[in-house]
This record gives C-alpha cells, structure tokens and sequence, in this order.
C-alpha cells in the first residue's frame, strides 16, 4: 500500500486541476484516505498539497481492474478534511 500511496500522491502532485489551484508545488501527502468494506485496500485518497497559493486537497478516487489501480481526480478544494460537513460531498462544499 506503501507503494500505492506515493503513486497517489504523483498523481495528484502532476494533475494540471492541482497545479493551476497550488501554484509551485512545495509539498504533497495522503491526508486521510477511505477504506473499501470489501476489501483492505483504500477506494478514495485525499492529498493535502501545499504550494505557492493556499492549501489545497486533491480528492482522488481509485478504482481497481487485474491487481492494477487507476486513479481519478474528483475535484480540488481548500476546505481541509477537519472542516467539511459529515454525509455531504465535499466537491460540492
């Protein structure tokens, strides 16, 4: 999983959304991610990124096919994960 959470964070770190909201890039790591009930592995990642602008958290979904993970930028906010309202998307927070 070690290795999945660097390629996350790749991911993010390179996706054209992030760079337009964090500027230069400074530092990025998981921040929080959710675990799938069928599964150990994690089904969303929330990469806190911290630029030449405000922090922002890239919220990625994962999906799996042959062992293999894809990821998929859901969308790019600056409400921190200790912020959000509980039960609501946080894309559309």
């Amino acid at each position: 999983m070690e290795e999945e959470k660097k390629s996350v964070t790749e991911f993010a770190k390179q996706h054209p959304d992030v760079l337009r909201e964090a500027g230069t890039i400074k530092y990025a790591s998981i921040a929080t991610y959710s675990l799938d009930r069928k599964s150990p592995l994690p089904i969303k990642y929330t990469v806190s990124i911290g630029g030449s602008g405000k922090p922002v958290y890239a919220e990625i979904d994962v999906s799996r096919s042959g062992g293999s993970a894809t990821f998929v930028l859901r969308c790019v906010t600056h409400l921190e994960p200790g912020r959000r309202e509980s039960f609501k998307d946080v894309c559309a927070q």
